[in-house]
């Protein structure tokens, strides 16, 4: 048993508390354009794993198709971006019936299930790793004024309703611990139209419906869904400003706008996703061989939000710079010029082009980010640590119920739920001091960046990539821990 690992790299994170022996513990309506993110822990929706996970394809071997349409990026001013905009950008599946299945549960409720039932669980993380490589690729390349939220919407069925909700939250605000809620029975995941013919279907079918301006089975069903998600929106607010109370700092604040992401269990060929430009997002499940975390599953969704929402073409097209100007571009286009394999730092490797940066407004030069990123990086930062005090009190708990004698080891035991719930806290404290590191080494002598080292309890910047080191390595351990003691059979 490694309980004081777990002790050790759970209070390790803690400001004050943490050296660098943490791994050594112990333990929106769119112009047509075609080319080839803060969840709640109410949202357990999860996607089983390929049966036999391949290496994904390298970039170079899955293409992407020249960009089709007219992009509009008249929005894209200074004012626009001063405003810091922040996406919520919503994940949907479309895969054929009865492929996936997730079993949904109570925030914080024990293990249970074959372990391939907990797999799938673990599978909806690996997605999120993705996405926080995402995130952090353009919150660097934009100097903090592009943030995503990626909420997974895999699936319809919420695990709470509306009123539910509120309910829980009402309680919360008055000190109560909402109930914990029943298990419920295995739903299937995401969208399977019957419209679909997932005999035939492929990406290139996907992709030649979308140029010729048809919406296939899967697409509809996102546009439904997202429109129920604008018109709540319009009535929450609505809500709001007809009634003061419900005003947050005298304020009603406007929803982060909405982007989509389509996850499409269709084989990949030569197109791996393809997006509209101003609108939704294709990328083939395939295109990751198994590995929704890997650093090339990251490029292809990054590649098209950036056309999707930053409505950028590929920069290697005939208008743009040639492929030896723009080798590490995000936007290049595998049709002509084949990128790199990845580099050590993968996504981060890549970046905006200066050309493209002033399509958007943006300067060609880094300058640092403003008082308000950093502001919202601490808030960020300190609601992680919260949570990883919180782990910390659960660890010490469990190690004294051990040492009375108590057995907390099995499946479903208390044992594997703290390891399960280091698995969600600690890849935000990983996050956290990645996005600090991508602005802290550019600007070491600013003030904001030496109070943040601070708040971190290290002395400089060089001391950071140590600490990243150690939060992924204590992720990385827990990880190893919860699958061989915590994963039946």
């Amino acid at each position: 048993m490694i309980l004081r690992f777990a002790v050790a790299a759970a209070a390790c994170l803690i400001v004050g508390a943490c050296s660098s022996s943490l791994g050594s513990s112990g333990g929106a309506n769119p112009s047509p354009h075609v080319e080839a993110a803060e969840g709640t822990t109410q949202e357990s929706t999860v996607v089983t794993a390929p049966e036999e996970a391949v290496a994904p394809p390298q970039l170079g071997e899955v293409g992407h198709v020249a960009a089709l349409g007219e992009p509009d990026t008249s929005r894209f001013t200074p004012d626009y971006w001063a405003s810091q905009e922040t996406y919520s950008v919503d994940v949907y599946l479309c895969a054929p019936p009865g492929r996936y299945e997730f079993e949904q549960r109570a925030p914080f409720s024990p293990m249970e299930g074959s372990a391939q039932e907990i797999e799938e669980q673990l599978w909806g993380w690996r997605h999120d790793t993705a996405a926080g490589k995402v995130d952090r690729f353009f919150a660097r390349e934009s100097t903090g004024l592009l943030n995503f939220y990626f909420t997974r919407r895999l699936t319809e069925i919420d695990l709470m309703t509306r009123t539910e909700t509120e309910e829980s939250l009402g309680r919360l605000a008055e000190g109560e611990s909402p109930p914990v809620l029943e298990w419920k029975p295995r739903r299937q995941a995401g969208f399977s139209p019957p419209g679909m013919d997932w005999s035939s279907t492929t990406m290139e079918v996907l992709y030649e419906e979308a140029s010729s301006g048809g919406l296939s089975a899967c697409e509809r069903a996102v546009v439904e869904h997202q429109a129920a998600l604008a018109a709540d929106d319009g009535e929450r607010r609505a809500e709001c400003e007809s009634n003061p109370d419900e005003a947050a700092l005298g304020r009603c604040f406007a929803p982060y706008p909405h982007a989509a992401l389509l996850l499409v269990d269709a084989p990949l060929a030569q197109v791996a996703g393809f997006a509209k430009f101003g609108g939704l997002a294709f990328v083939s499940l395939q295109s990751s061989g198994g590995r929704l975390d890997s650093d090339e599953f990251a490029f292809i969704v990054a590649h098209e939000l950036g056309h999707s929402i930053l409505q950028l073409r590929h920069t290697d097209e005939p208008d743009g710079a040639n492929c030896d100007d723009d080798k590490w571009a995000l936007m290049r286009s595998n049709a002509r010029c084949l990128s790199p394999s990845m580099g050590p730092n993968g996504l981060l490797d890549y970046e905006i082009t200066c050309a493209e940066r002033r399509l958007l407004g943006w300067r060609c030069e880094h300058e640092p980010p403003d008082e308000e990123w950093f502001n919202g990086w601490e808030r960020g930062y300190q609601f992680a640590v919260r949570g990883m005090k919180d782990l910390k009190v659960r660890a010490d708990d469990l190690d004294a119920a051990q040492g009375s004698g108590e057995n907390i080891e099995g499946v479903g035991g208390e044992w594997c739920r703290f390891l399960f719930e280091n698995q969600a806290a600690l890849p935000g404290i990983v996050r956290s001091i990645a996005r600090f590191l991508d602005v802290a080494e550019p600007w070491p002598e600013h003030p904001r960046v030496r109070r943040a080292l601070e708040t971190l309890g290290v002395d400089e910047v060089g001391d950071l990539p140590v600490l990243m080191d150690d939060a992924q390595t204590a992720f990385s351990e827990v990880e190893v821990a919860f699958s061989e003691q915590c994963l039946p059979g």
